[in-house]
């Protein structure tokens, strides 16, 4: 990142003046490019002694012109497989992905003899496709009742069917079909994952969704839920930050490369504690221990880093959802042993719907058919 003053002309009110900008900024081939222009007060002031930011502006200057395949590992590994009548195992030299054959889903992910995944006690995956987020303030009113009543909150997961193949670049493919409902209303998402592992380690998730029946109308979002190593503390991203972004609150962060080395500070504390922390517009995300052993995630389609528009929306904390929303104060909130993380295609808007309107509607997720995708790459530093 380059950063330099910029000589601004004396102006009084009412004039404009053209300011030239150097020309490498839009020189860039294989990394795309923001300008990120800040106004300081001139001098100190009584009442802020540092730089006081008076406004700030952001624009994506170039995008790359030529796409450049981003890997974090080019090692391959000899694959093998173990399979036995509740679970599959498929391992490199040093990692290992564990399905659970009866419920479809992941159920463990090891790399460099760490746990990246884990089981939850709840549903015995690390992974598995999620709908809900604890309410906020201006969900009460009436988008969280009207979820509740379709119970997006409780939906079970039932198996279909399972599948396992080789693949020509020697890797494997995994294809599970299961049914993702609530216990006894007539409506749920037919859900098809592809999980493909490649000989560097990676997985690659495809999830095709199809609601059948009597389906709401909207949810709050639609990604996966992901139970980590509590000790996958430290985050780095490529996105908005450094607080928490929604598609209808995002204008006060900066796209950036940004990192914090606990997850709680990536928590926005409300008096009240409900959904926070999303950050959206996301290009990759990486969850690591203090050692740099971790992973990444990414969309599946180009994102602004090699020229395409895709990105994700993420959350992670060591608070689970019914903790979240069953706290009445902050100091209610207890911390399991273990991350959270949620990896979104789409989240709902936050909207005002407690002293005035909910989201607009370009900002509401639909029930329909979707279809989304994600790579997870073991990381070592």
């Amino acid at each position: 990142m380059e950063t330099g003053p910029l000589e601004l002309p004396i102006l009084h009110a009412g004039q404009s003046a053209e300011i030239p900008l150097p020309t490498d900024l839009f020189q860039h081939k294989v990394h795309p490019a923001y300008l990120t222009i800040t106004v300081e007060q001139r001098g100190q002031v009584e009442w802020d002694q540092g730089a006081f930011v008076v406004a700030w502006t952001q624009q994506l200057v170039s995008k790359p012109t030529e796409k450049v395949p981003v890997s974090l590992n080019s090692a391959q590994d000899a694959i093998s497989t173990n399979s036995t009548k509740t679970t599959v195992a498929v391992s490199g030299a040093n990692w290992s992905f564990e399905f659970d054959r009866i419920r479809g889903h992941l159920r463990k992910w090891t790399y460099n003899s760490t746990s990246i995944l884990e089981p939850h006690p709840d549903t015995g995956l690390a992974m598995i496709p999620g709908f809900w987020r604890p309410p906020t303030d201006n969900d009460v009113p009436s988008a969280a009742p009207y979820s509740k009543r379709f119970g997006v909150n409780n939906l079970t997961n039932q198996f279909r069917s399972f599948n396992m193949s080789s693949m020509e670049n020697e890797g494997v493919c995994i294809e599970t079909e299961t049914f993702l409902s609530p216990p006894v209303l007539s409506w749920g998402w037919k859900c098809l994952a592809r999980y493909t592992i490649t000989p560097n380690g990676s997985l690659s998730i495809t999830i095709s969704l199809q609601p059948t029946g009597a389906a709401p109308a909207t949810v709050p979002r639609v990604g996966m839920n992901l139970r980590a190593n509590s000790n996958l503390q430290s985050a780095r991203w490529l996105g908005l930050g450094p607080g928490e972004s929604y598609p209808d609150k995002k204008a006060a962060q900066k796209f950036g490369l940004w990192n914090v080395d606990d997850i709680a500070s990536l928590q926005t504390i409300y008096d009240i504690p409900q959904e926070n922390g999303n950050r959206t517009d996301t290009a990759w995300v990486e969850l690591l221990t203090k050692s740099g052993i971790g992973f990444r995630t990414s969309p599946q389609q180009s994102t602004v880093v090699n020229g395409g528009t895709a990105s994700l929306n993420w959350t992670a904390s060591q608070y689970s959802d019914k903790t979240i929303e069953a706290a009445q104060h902050p100091c209610d909130l207890v911390k399991d042993d273990a991350v959270f993380l949620r990896l979104d295609d789409q989240v709902a808007g936050v909207g005002t719907a407690a002293c005035g309107p909910g989201p607009m509607d370009e900002h509401l997720v639909k029930v329909q058919d979707i279809t989304f995708g994600m790579l997870l790459e073991p990381v070592s530093l």
